[in-house]
């Protein structure tokens, strides 16, 4: 019996993120998005030059997208960077000693990634 799901739809979806990650203006809506939680949603200490940390760390974020791939691991999305972006991806994990990470990075990414 085939398996619907697993042989027919989740490579569809699969490739769909894989295609729709190579254009350039879905790299940039990822990236919007994990600012965006950053600015808005996760919790700040309130340090002097919190906007120029911010500023850092769009930046960062801007470089951790161009490097950024989406797998699929056991028919779950996941994020893969390398070199200095898995610092980048780290921190938005796990937080720094000026704001607090969270475990939702990879629904913040697929979210980035399907927003109109």
């Amino acid at each position: 019996m085939i398996d619907l799901f697993k042989d027919a739809i989740l490579p569809g979806i699969e490739s769909e993120f894989v295609r729709g990650f190579d254009q350039r203006e879905r790299r940039e809506q990822v990236a919007n998005a994990l600012y965006t939680w950053l600015v808005n949603d996760a919790k700040k200490k309130p340090v002097p030059d919190l906007p120029d940390r911010l500023q850092r760390m769009r930046k960062r974020i801007d470089l951790m997208v161009e490097d950024m791939e989406i797998k699929f691991v056991n028919n779950k999305p996941v994020v893969k960077v390398a070199g200095s972006s898995e610092d980048t991806l780290k921190a938005l994990r796990l937080g720094t000693d000026w704001f607090v990470g969270t475990d939702d990075v990879v629904e913040l990414v697929v979210t980035g990634l399907f927003d109109e």
